[in-house]
Order: structure tokens, then C-alpha cells, then sequence
């Protein structure tokens, strides 16, 4: 009884409000180069960007927003690239699929601030990997020769 009494206290105490914004991200810096040609790649991909680029209201989100949807499709489709031998149509349609996701829900910039962090660590574990090998190869070649 008595924590039924302190739960329905707790609960008299709680204040609503509404958030009137919706999220609030860090903007990506893109990088120079790919801002020299950004007509040429808003244009390559626009059918990904056409599904971001006004929020659920109808308010455009920005050049900045349709720039950074750009540039996450080109590393997508660059990584696509590396990683599969075919890019053939299934495969193609998963990655028009998540961008179009992402596009809609707005956040490109989250994705590219992901993974620029995820590429510096693995550049730092790469970089610590070597360096270890490299301990370890001098310390067996004189142990070797000793």
C-alpha cells in the first residue's frame, strides 16, 4: 500500500513539457575537394536526397544538409565498391534503401561524424599493431642471434 501512495506521490511531481525542436546534430566538415564538384554529385545523387531533403514538416533542411547526403552516398558507394566484387542489383538496392533511410530521417552528418571516428581508431590500432609487430621482430631477431 504504501508504495503504491509514494509511486502516485512521485508521480503528482512530474512536470510535462513539450520539445518543439526536433534533434540537434553536429554539422560534418566535408572535405574540400569533394565541395570543389558538390553540383555534380547533388545532381548523381538526387533521388537519395530527394527523400531527406524537407523535414516531416515540409521545411527544407538546408545546402549543407543535401551536400552531406551527398558525400555519404559517395563513400558508400565507394566503400561498396572495395568491399563487393559485384555491385549487382541486390545489393545496389540495399544501399538506395539505407540512404534513403538515413536521407529521410536526417542524419547523414551523424553517419559521416561515425565513421570518420571509426576510421581515425582503426588508422590508431593499425598504427599500434605495426609499431608492436615491430618491437616484437627486433626483440626475436636478438634473441635470435645471441
Amino acid at each position: 500500500p504504501e508504495a503504491l501512495e509514494h509511486t502516485l506521490e512521485i508521480a503528482d511531481k512530474i512536470e510535462s513539457y513539450q520539445i518543439d525542436r526536433g534533434h540537434v546534430l553536429p554539422k560534418f566538415q566535408l572535405p574540400d575537394d569533394f565541395q570543389a564538384n558538390i553540383a555534380t554529385y547533388l545532381n548523381k545523387y538526387e533521388a537519395v536526397i530527394a527523400e531527406g531533403r524537407n523535414d516531416e514538416k515540409g521545411v527544407f533542411r538546408g545546402d549543407e544538409f543535401c551536400a552531406s547526403v551527398a558525400y555519404l552516398c559517395h563513400l558508400t558507394y565507394e566503400g561498396a565498391a572495395r568491399r563487393y566484387a559485384d555491385l549487382n542489383a541486390d545489393v545496389l538496392n540495399r544501399l538506395d534503401f539505407e540512404l534513403k533511410t538515413i536521407s529521410r530521417m536526417g542524419f547523414p552528418d551523424y553517419f559521416l561524424i561515425v565513421q570518420d571516428f571509426i576510421g581515425h581508431a582503426f588508422k590508431i590500432l593499425l598504427m599500434i599493431f605495426l609499431m608492436t609487430a615491430e618491437i616484437h621482430s627486433g626483440l626475436s631477431l636478438r634473441i635470435g642471434s645471441s
